[in-house]
């Protein structure tokens, strides 16, 4: 069986996004569950790599956009690199409306980064 998002975590995710893409804000019913941290860079051997903190709901496009510009996504928090030594909890992310925040594992929006405990 493939490694799979949890369903509590997905709707948690989709449920803080109110169906708009967490980047540009557009309504997307066929949005994208993104890890910020990439699994192919060894994000999927990690214990929360499908912590609602780590997810976000993006639009095809800007899922597309993410994975084809690591650098400018990194800039604006929807990747988090292993090499930055930083976790998703610490890292906020800035849409295209420039509207920054943090997330937590229980599906908010925070204007402060919460407290990693791991």
């Amino acid at each position: 069986m493939a490694d799979q998002i949890p369903r509590p975590n997905r709707q948690l995710v989709q449920g803080r996004a109110f169906g708009r893409c967490e980047r540009c804000l557009k309504p997307t019913l066929s949005g994208h569950h993104h890890h910020r941290r990439p699994k192919g860079l060894g994000g999927s051997r990690l214990p929360d790599r499908h912590d609602v903190a780590n997810l976000v709901w993006l639009c095809p496009e800007d899922h597309r956009w993410a994975h084809a510009n690591p650098r400018a996504a990194a800039e604006s928090g929807f990747i988090v690199p292993r090499s930055s030594g930083r976790h998703p909890l610490e890292v906020p992310i800035t849409n295209l409306a420039g509207e920054t925040k943090w997330l937590d594992n229980e599906g908010q929006y925070l204007n402060e980064p919460a407290e990693v405990t791991s």
